[in-house]
């Protein structure tokens, strides 16, 4: 199947080594494009990954974008017992 075919999405990975360290091991989720050529940016297969992985995923690149304040309420959230910060 080709990338325009799989409904990608775009993911936000922090660095150059991140992305390629995604896009080395995991080539049958992550690919990028020459338009991505530079920037900290892949495109993930959504149908390459289970909900859990995906998941993770996305708080990775929420926290790297996200004001200290924000990510010690999910930490502090995720800290309580009972509790689910989603």
């Amino acid at each position: 199947m080709g990338e325009a075919a799989c409904h990608p999405d775009v993911l936000y990975v922090g660095d150059e080594a991140e992305k390629q360290a995604l896009l080395l091991g995991e080539p049958e989720r992550f690919f990028t494009t020459p338009a991505y050529d530079g920037l900290p940016l892949v495109m993930l297969r959504l149908d390459e990954v289970d909900r859990d992985r995906l998941e993770e995923l996305i708080t990775d690149a929420w926290r790297m974008r996200a004001p200290d304040t924000l990510a010690g309420d999910l930490d502090a959230a995720a800290d309580q017992p009972g509790t689910d910060p989603r």
